[in-house]
């Protein structure tokens, strides 16, 4: 009786008057059960497809700086607290292998999706997307002609398959009574695949928040530290501005409630999409870790390393010892106004006839003559010529796959979005060799 009683509470709960006819149902379904849950502060938000940035969150009135756009309660947030009441918490339990809080929620997602209705989280879970444009979602092909400044990070970032492997030896070595799924008595070898694994993976990479530690207090797992990631239902909805600007804390109300509260610092006219900022990220950033990337972010450069310019002219020793030394080598790159600072450094120290007792002062104390930016700026193009012609040549490769993956495409547009900001760079330094020069 208890288990029919519940699944017609669940049959009423599911019967929510749609809030708006251009909605996705669950999104309406997933609103309607967080304000039932009293998280108020959303009422006024609702789910939207934009044509620039998907689904989104549009507001239904005027929101003023200061004020809170989302004020989610503690215990609607997904932690390993959460997955320490599930049962799929018996692969942690007896193990001295440790993970990642990232691996564990992802392996909650995937059992509590495949408990359908029957989880409590069904109605998040039924927003979650089914698919993803990281890089890794790219055909094994279209992998292998991603240039390396997008391959590397990823190979770098990701240990899917270890992870995996672990997981399966771990179920393959369960005692009978633990390795089977007592909903539907299915064998958890056959619920945790690699593909859902990771799809999950993706969701919690994609929509995870950073939490205090202290929110996460589960101690019964042997958790790689910190553990300091929750997926927060409604907050996912909301897509990422580099220009917009939010405070996030944890709040305590008058009842000792605690919420997870999001304040934005700049305001949103009524009608509008409201956004929030996912950090200081650029394109390739965004790319890697959420599948996107915003056009002309002032936050993007082109970066080049020591080898760049070894292809261009010869280095002598006690140069590149001076330049290592003093950290120019790191992070040299290109900029819609040229080269940045480590990049102009590094190339006056390789270009200058001065004595090596006068680098300094020159870097710290004086400007750099007419000349001597003349000469910074020719070495400067000619390493970002060979950039952009290894990126014209990995672009013409890539534009000649077919049957391209959505992933691949937007690779594509970041290649090309890379190369118009070489040719910005150019631009400028042509524009003040000429200035120069006059």
């Amino acid at each position: 009786m208890g288990r029919t009683s519940r699944k017609r509470r669940r049959r009423k709960r599911l019967n929510f008057v749609k809030l708006n006819e251009n909605t996705d149902e669950s999104l309406t379904h997933l609103k309607s059960w967080l304000l039932s849950e009293n998280c108020t502060s959303i009422r006024y938000l609702i789910p939207k497809h934009f044509s620039l940035s998907g689904r989104g969150l549009k507001t239904l009135k005027r929101i003023e700086s200061d004020e809170i756009l989302l004020q989610l309660p503690l215990r609607m947030l997904l932690t390993t607290d959460v997955l320490s009441q599930s049962h799929i918490k018996t692969l942690f339990l007896y193990t001295t292998d440790k993970f990642s809080p990232q691996c564990m929620l992802a392996i909650f997602l995937v059992y509590e999706t495949h408990l359908g209705i029957e989880s409590k989280w069904y109605l998040y879970l039924k927003t979650l997307p089914q698919s993803f444009t990281n890089p890794d979602f790219c055909s094994n092909k279209e992998k292998a002609m991603l240039p390396n400044f997008i391959s590397r990070p990823l190979y770098q970032t990701h240990k899917l398959q270890e992870d995996f492997s672990l997981l399966m030896k771990i179920i393959k070595h369960m005692d009978v009574d633990r390795s089977h799924c007592p909903h539907c008595n299915v064998y958890l070898q056959k619920i945790v695949t690699f593909a859902k694994y990771k799809w999950a993976y993706y969701v919690v990479n994609t929509r995870a928040v950073y939490v205090d530690a202290k929110v996460c207090k589960e101690n019964t797992f042997n958790i790689k530290q910190p553990n300091n990631l929750a997926l927060a239902p409604f907050l996912d909805l909301f897509n990422h501005d580099v220009n917009a600007a939010v405070k996030v804390s944890i709040v305590t109300d008058n009842y000792q409630n605690q919420f997870y509260q999001i304040v934005t610092l700049k305001p949103f006219d009524k009608e509008t999409q409201v956004f929030i900022n996912y950090g200081a990220h650029d394109s390739l950033k965004l790319y890697i870790e959420y599948g996107f990337f915003i056009p002309c972010n002032p936050l993007d450069e082109i970066q080049f390393n020591i080898f760049d310019i070894k292809r261009c002219f010869d280095i002598s020793r006690n140069k590149l010892d001076f330049i290592i030394f003093n950290g120019f080598h790191k992070n040299m790159s290109f900029t819609h106004d040229g080269l940045n600072y480590n990049a102009t450094m590094a190339l006056f120290i390789l270009s200058t006839k001065l004595e090596k007792d006068r680098w300094k002062l020159k870097i710290y104390g004086e400007t750099f003559d007419t000349e001597e930016r003349s000469i910074i700026n020719k070495l400067g193009i000619s390493v970002l010529n060979l950039k952009r012609t290894k990126y014209m040549c990995a672009l013409n490769n890539m534009k000649n796959v077919k049957s391209k993956s959505l992933s691949f495409s937007i690779a594509i547009n970041l290649i090309e979005e890379y190369i118009n900001i070489l040719d910005a760079a150019f631009n400028y330094m042509e524009k003040l060799k000429n200035v120069i020069l006059y």
